[in-house]
């Protein structure tokens, strides 16, 4: 059995992660979908994912399965790992 001691400053970098900004998946990015503000990402046209940046596997990044109903899995971002507010 092998026995690892961390120091709380390697615990603290463990749990950091990076952001990269990503487009939103429902809206293309472009923050409205057919002259409404994007549901999704409310009109900030992107989001902040954690890296690497991973698509949802269940729309395939797209943000919805059928137009107009937002995929239940990422929330209509299109991105798994978004960064909460």
């Amino acid at each position: 059995m092998c026995q690892v001691l961390l120091n709380l400053g390697e615990m603290i970098n463990m749990a950091e992660k990076t952001y990269v900004e990503e487009p939103c998946g429902y809206c293309a990015g472009a923050g409205e979908v057919e002259g409404e503000t994007c549901i999704a990402c409310k009109g900030n046209k992107t989001f902040m994912v954690a890296e690497p940046p991973v698509q949802c596997q269940f729309c395939k990044g797209r943000g919805y399965l059928m137009i107009g109903a937002p995929c239940r899995t990422c929330k209509g971002t299109g991105w798994m790992g978004i960064k909460k507010k």
